[in-house]
């Protein structure tokens, strides 16, 4: 649909990268990952918002947070006008800015390094919906022009990590004013109070642990908001803002969660996935993020304590690009695109349902044995089956694996293509008591045996980290767990049927996982996925969320560091009481010297010898053979 081009439209001077120049901002900022990233995207053939073929090239952290398809999420659950003419702040390598050029009319990507912004004309090169410019919010023309103006992950370093609010308030005061009455901003940052760093987790910033949940007391490059601050920087520069929070974060967004009725507030905990990735180094096992997060949704603090915040603020009333039935989306992610769903939890009256569609229109392959099916299913009251065995000690594990194995069987019942989801992850109790399947994505192909052991082979994974380490009596490691459970599902004691189960998910994962990744080729691919499945079973259940932890630890190091002192000290004991013992002698012997020395006999002795000595002539037989004797050299 043809609009109106914005004023920014008309200034600049386009360069050789087809980007357009405004002003050299001076930003030296790098990632590492820019130049890559370009070369990545200029040799794509698909450079689409979902595309499969850029993911697979990312080597690091930098190249996947420029290119996978999670990162336009955070913006994909919104309902944005098909003409509106978009402003996006801070474009990156344009992620977010194809799935605002593929869904919106007209989009001006503002980047304030070059790089980053050649980037971002490849990655939209074939969309003439878009523009990259190189410059800041100050070199837009201050006219209401934009119906949405788009900020993820840029609101937080505006000020420099400063803690005064002008540098704040003066950005949105100049985004206020580039909107049109009507229009919305749409903002992502990370939560200075997510339940992620409350955790324990390492700040994304600063890399170090409960350094915004203390206020960034050293310093630092950005500085993040609890929800009361930012509502109140919105507030004071004319916006009415709404909040949603997102999970794990906004950078690869899985789930977008909104206002949930009484009656599903358990979604709050049950839709997003623990823990959530730490993107720099490795957060301390203090507490459980998992458990944490669902004592603060039953305390009533959901809306404060998510580890970010999509905020849509509008300008002269609420923002209108979040629709009013909806009260979360959450995606499938890690998948090739034609594998990929969308999940829309809709508020009909006084019911909650979940509507899923496949993410994309591409449709299944002449070669693919599994697809994506639509549904439209009821919220399912109750609690996941996972969470009531991990919680529930004395439950029945074999009568329950029963009524899963029965479950099993129905899903087969005249029908062509089973499901490979009828699996205990995707179960919750019901108010009967009974399991009901929740969540069914994949078809295809699957005899009963299979899902039975890919059942009992993925539940093993789930229900190691959120049960304490001495749930399972004897198991010591998550293939001990599994072995628990095959023989509760009637499968082979031993656990020998492991292996099988290992090369049948193999075979799942390879085709519907996005990959070969990390710059491999796919043999290298599959055997690294496979490590990966082996290697998770060989983890102990004492590493996991609620085994040992930082404080247990430290006390088990504490003690060992005591034991030891005391082993040594006995150690310097018995040495001490040895060189006693030998100074002991010492002076025994010295004393017997002494005594020797001054006896009589040894006088007499000494007097004879010398007698000796003059008396044998030199060289004679007889006083060779006395030195011999006496020990003496002439």
């Amino acid at each position: 649909m043809p609009v109106d081009p914005t004023p920014l439209r008309a200034l600049g001077t386009r360069g050789s990268d087809g980007s357009v120049f405004l002003r050299d901002t001076g930003l030296g900022y790098r990632d590492g990952g820019e130049e890559q990233v370009l070369r990545l995207i200029t040799r794509a053939k698909d450079i689409s918002s979902t595309s499969d073929e850029l993911i697979q090239g990312a080597v690091d952290w930098a190249q996947t947070y420029h290119l996978h398809p999670s990162r336009a999420n955070v913006v994909r659950c919104l309902q944005l006008p098909p003409d509106a003419r978009v402003l996006e702040i801070g474009a990156g390598c344009g992620a977010v800015t194809r799935y605002l050029g593929e869904v919106c009319a007209a989009v001006d990507a503002l980047e304030p390094m070059p790089a980053r912004a050649a980037a971002a004309r490849a990655r939209t090169r074939d969309l003439d919906t878009v523009e990259v410019f190189v410059g800041e919010l100050s070199d837009v023309p201050a006219e209401a022009a934009y119906d949405v103006i788009v900020v993820v992950g840029v609101l937080e370093y505006v000020g420099e990590g400063t803690a005064d609010l002008a540098p704040y308030l003066e950005f949105l005061r100049g985004i206020h004013e580039r909107l049109v009455d009507g229009g919305t901003l749409v903002l992502a940052i990370e939560n200075q109070l997510g339940a992620k760093y409350l955790a324990g987790a390492p700040e994304d910033h600063t890399d170090r642990p409960f350094d915004s949940i203390e206020g960034y007391p050293v310093g630092g490059p950005a500085r993040t908001f609890s929800r009361r601050q930012l509502a109140a920087l919105f507030v004071e520069t004319g916006f009415a803002p709404a909040f949603r929070a997102a999970f794990p974060d906004y950078k690869l967004a899985r789930a977008v969660l909104g206002e949930l009725p009484e009656v599903a507030r358990s979604l709050y905990y049950r839709i997003p996935q623990f823990p959530s990735p730490d993107w720099v180094s490795q957060r301390p096992p203090l507490a459980d993020e998992r458990l944490l997060w669902r004592s603060l949704v039953e305390a009533g603090l959901e809306t404060d304590t998510p580890n970010s915040f999509l905020v849509l603020a509008g300008k002269g009333g609420p923002s209108q690009v979040w629709r009013d039935d909806v009260a979360a989306v959450f995606y499938s992610t890690g998948r090739r695109s034609r594998f990929a769903a969308q999940t829309v939890v809709e508020l009909a009256g006084d019911s909650v349902r979940f509507v899923r569609t496949p993410l994309t229109d591409e449709g299944p392959r002449p070669n693919d044995r599994f697809r994506v099916v639509g549904s439209v299913r009821q919220f399912q009251p109750g609690e996941d089956l996972l969470n009531h065995l991990a919680s529930h000690p004395e439950a029945d594990l074999q009568a329950l694996l029963g009524r899963w194995l029965a479950e099993i069987d129905k899903s087969h019942e005249g029908i062509d293509d089973p499901t490979l989801d009828v699996v205990p992850h995707n179960l919750v109790m019901a108010a009967d008591g009974e399991p009901r399947v929740i969540d069914v994505e994949l078809v295809g192909p699957a005899a009963h045996d299979q899902i039975v052991r890919r059942g009992v082979f993925w539940m093993a994974h789930h229900l190691a980290p959120i049960s304490p380490a001495g749930r399972w009596g004897s198991a010591e490691t998550v293939r001990d767990l599994a072995v628990i459970l095959g023989r509760a599902a009637g499968l082979d004691a031993d656990g020998a049927w492991l292996e099988q189960a290992i090369h049948e998910e193999l075979a799942v994962q390879l085709e519907v996982q996005n990959g070969p990744q990390l710059g491999l080729e796919w043999p290298a691919w599959v055997k690294r996925f496979e490590e990966v499945l082996r290697n998770d079973l060989s983890k102990r259940l004492a590493d996991l969320p609620l085994g040992d932890r930082l404080p247990d630890r430290m006390r088990a190091a504490q003690a060992q560091a005591e034991a030891d002192r005391q082993t040594a000290q006995r150690e310097i004991e018995k040495l001490h009481e040895h060189l006693a013992a030998q100074r002991a002698q010492s002076e025994d012997w010295k004393s017997r010297y002494d005594a020797l020395a001054s006896s009589r006999v040894l006088r007499i002795a000494n007097r004879c010898r010398r007698g000796l000595d003059a008396a044998l002539p030199a060289g004679s037989r007889r006083r060779t053979l006395y030195q011999r004797i006496s020990g003496r050299r002439g």
